[in-house]
């Protein structure tokens, strides 16, 4: 698995949370969008926005690793969207 798993030290926090305020600025994405990135050293995971995330104010910190293979959130914290299948 991953060795970090901190969204804050990754890529993957910033450049996913950036994404998605871009769409949702853009009025390509409402309350209920996401935006996944599989991990580049790990393809059994894929970092996601959390469930609760705001679109219009997400940060690095809202984005959380998500293992495929276990169909759960690595790790403790709120947990990834429901619609994490259709990102696999």
């Amino acid at each position: 698995m991953t060795q970090t798993l901190d969204p804050a030290s990754t890529k993957y926090g910033d450049l996913i949370a950036r994404a998605v305020r871009i769409c949702n600025d853009a009025l390509v994405m409402d309350r209920n969008g996401h935006v996944s990135q599989r991990d580049e050293s790990d393809p059994n995971v894929f970092w996601i926005n959390n469930r609760h995330a705001s679109r219009s104010t997400l940060t690095a910190a809202d984005i959380v690793p998500f293992d495929i293979r276990a169909g759960q959130r690595v790790g403790e914290g709120i947990e990834a969207p429901s619609e994490w299948d259709i990102h696999r």
